[in-house]
């Protein structure tokens, strides 16, 4: 049996540099390509450090190209196209400008589960208060 592969094989540099360039970055077409199972592209990504590096190279160039298309497609005219460029590259949405906006939360505390009855009780009581109020 053979010992288990380590690092990538040669080549699988220019290889996964080309897919990225091409905005193709599909692992398991790398991997049918270099011989591997993905299961092995997985551990010498996460423990071949090399690997690890052009990875996240090859995920730049990718994104790069993503928007280089996208950016293409904005100057023509394409409103969705215009719409990521801007939330993308400059943070801003149809909600404004959200680069350096600051976050806020809303926290809805719903009531636990209840019979029919706890909930008419609950009901007639809320509805009861009010009536007193107004009248």
């Amino acid at each position: 049996m053979p010992r288990p592969r380590k690092t990538l094989p040669p080549g699988a540099r220019d290889h996964v540099l080309r897919c990225a360039e091409g905005a193709a970055l599909q692992p398991t077409k790398i991997c049918r390509a270099l011989g591997l199972s993905y299961k092995v592209w997985k551990r010498i990504l996460r423990d071949d450090e090399d690997a690890q590096a052009l990875w996240e190279e090859a995920k730049a160039i990718e994104r790069d190209a993503v928007v280089a298309k996208m950016y293409a497609l904005a100057m023509e005219g394409d409103v969705s196209a215009a719409r990521f460029i801007l939330a993308s590259r400059h943070g801003l949405s149809e909600k404004g400008d959200t680069a350096g906006a600051e976050r806020s939360s809303v926290t809805i505390n719903l009531p636990g589960s209840m019979s029919a009855r706890q909930y008419e009780r609950l009901v007639s009581v809320e509805h009861n208060e009010a009536i007193g109020q107004n009248g």
